[in-house]
């Protein structure tokens, strides 16, 4: 019985034993296995981070290239404006004229200044800028000086004449005639029509040629083509709405 008993307690030992002993093996796998899941989830997480970070670094560079080429697609744009541009085709078709060029300069900037002379009239030689696909020119200033100081007529006593150098070398030219009242505007047209007359075909409307009166400025005419009597008529309309309270009182 002794023994029997003796038997049964050391299988019972044994029994606890194994169990613990599984128990500790079955908690040091849980443990190890929760533990190679935690760190497989940070693996995986700094994974996709770092494929997220090549993709924002994909992204940016892509939005700088595009940039880049935007910017570099725009200035080759302005500059084959710049040359394309028929600088002479515009003017000649303008003016209704033939020009020569004497120079071309082109800045650091790709602006295009240029000195021209008529083919028919070396003597009217003027300047034209190309910047950026839009020309100025000061042709018009210049005619006019011209022709103004080749008319020899004592009426020329009449005007004022304002001349000045723009910054771009461009010339601004004036000239007018100050006038008192009403009853001054006929004479004073017809002494730019004089004026218009020596010029023929080479008098421009444009130019910056009227009656003025308290910084009110007329100008008799206003198109190609006008008889004397339409712009003496034109400069009494334009005198009479800018001063109605003198002719109707």
């Amino acid at each position: 019985m002794s023994n029997d008993k003796d038997w049964k307690e050391l299988e019972k030992w044994n029994k606890e034993r194994i169990w613990k002993e599984e128990t500790r093996k079955g908690y040091t796998n849980f443990d190890t296995t929760k533990q190679m899941k935690k760190l497989n989830k940070i693996n995986k997480a700094f994974n996709i981070t770092g494929k997220g970070v090549k993709i924002i670094v994909i992204i940016i560079f892509i939005i700088f290239f595009f940039n880049v080429s935007t910017i570099v697609l725009m200035q080759y744009s302005n500059l084959k404006k710049n040359i394309d541009f028929p600088v002479v085709d515009s003017i000649e078709e303008q003016y209704n004229i033939k020009i020569e060029t004497i120079s071309e300069i082109t800045d650091e900037e790709e602006n295009v200044t240029y000195e021209f002379q008529l083919k028919d009239n070396n003597e009217i030689k003027f300047t034209a800028i190309n910047k950026k696909g839009g020309v100025t020119e000061d042709f018009l200033a210049t005619c006019h000086k011209y022709y103004f100081e080749k008319w020899n007529s004592p009426n020329k006593e009449y005007f004022t004449i304002e001349e000045n150098i723009t910054k771009e070398g461009m010339l601004e030219y004036d000239t007018h005639i100050e006038i008192n009242s009403f009853e001054d505007v006929e004479k004073s047209a017809e002494i730019i029509n004089e004026f218009a007359d020596f010029c023929g075909q080479m008098f421009y409307p444009a130019w910056q040629i009227y009656l003025v009166k308290n910084n009110k400025r007329i100008y008799p005419y206003n198109q190609y083509n006008m008889t004397h009597e339409e712009t003496i008529n034109r400069a009494k309309e334009v005198y009479k709405n800018y001063f109605k309270d003198e002719i109707y009182n």
